[in-house]
């Protein structure tokens, strides 16, 4: 379903995100890194999307921008659900 819903609306940061974190239950990292990236930076204000982006970024050993996506989600929504999860993955070696 989302895979359909990307190619009718690509530019659309929701639909994005919803598809690269399922390609990330696929363990497929390099596509689900692009597309999060880009959905980040459609929606930058977006908490979540954000916290997906730095999770993922995490999860290819890219430390740096992964802290830079994370800290900006907590920073837009400090009371999350997600917030301790996602500081959780921040912090893991």
């Amino acid at each position: 379903m989302a895979e359909a819903e990307f190619t009718v609306l690509p530019e659309n940061a929701r639909i994005l995100d919803t598809l690269a974190w399922i390609v990330l239950q696929n363990n497929k990292s390099q596509l689900d890194k692009s597309l999060l990236v880009k959905s980040s930076s459609l929606s930058p204000s977006v908490a979540i999307i954000l916290c997906h982006t730095g999770t993922v970024l995490a999860s290819t050993n890219d430390r740096e921008a992964s802290k830079i996506y994370l800290q900006k989600g907590f920073e837009l929504d400090p009371d999350a659900l997600w917030v301790d999860d996602a500081r959780n993955t921040l912090n893991s070696p």
